[in-house]
């Protein structure tokens, strides 16, 4: 029995369209948990909405994962910044380490461990300071299970587990959940976050 007050171990952010969902919940998420699983010390809860329409309102359901989610794990590629419900997901989980003194860019984060499939160069400055594992060569929608590049990604993977497995194992992963983080407002990260990257966008090429 959960005594904690957590539902979930790792929720996971990801921009939800037909050719990156495949990825993530054909390739990434069957790897990570077949590889998390057997060390946690409890039950492996993972939080993954698989619904592909993001034209309606930022659910409820959402808010209350994240806000019962001991980490954030957010597959972080450019349209990653074009999805208004991936950056309320990352702007809440920001704000919430701001809350335990964690809101310097000069201070790794601890609630967030991105995994990074393109150039973050491209991403809005407050991401860019986010330390994630690189999956550039695995950034193939089509990769197979039977490919010599997938025994390559899936100990990858597996580091990628034993470090998530760390991070849950140890504060403030480890402690209580509070029911004030469904209340955490993420406006001005959201803002910084999901309107900067707008701005770029729109931006016309000056050549």
């Amino acid at each position: 029995m959960n005594t904690d007050g957590y539902s979930f171990d790792v929720f996971l952010s990801y921009k939800h369209d037909p050719v990156w969902s495949k990825w993530v919940l054909r390739l990434f998420l069957p790897a990570f948990e077949s590889n998390l699983r057997p060390i946690l010390p409890w039950p492996l809860q993972v939080y993954s909405d698989e619904r592909i329409n993001e034209g309606e309102l930022w659910p409820r359901s959402l808010r209350e994962g994240l806000a019962q989610s001991r980490l954030l794990v957010p597959i972080l590629t450019t349209h990653y910044f074009s999805s208004a419900w991936c950056c309320r997901e990352l702007g809440l989980m920001l704000a919430r380490q701001e809350l335990l003194g964690r809101g310097s860019s000069l201070q790794p984060p601890i609630l967030i461990m991105p995994l990074i499939l393109f150039d973050s160069m491209d991403f809005p400055d407050p991401a860019r300071y986010l330390q994630g594992r690189s999956m550039h060569k695995y950034a193939y929608p089509d990769l197979t299970r039977s490919s010599a590049l997938y025994k390559h990604f899936f100990e990858d993977i597996r580091g990628f587990a034993h470090a998530v497995h760390e991070r849950l194992i140890a504060p403030p992963c480890s402690g209580m959940c509070d029911p004030q983080w469904l209340h955490i407002d993420e406006g001005s990260h959201f803002n910084s976050l999901y309107c900067q990257q707008r701005r770029r966008l729109e931006k016309p090429f000056m050549g």
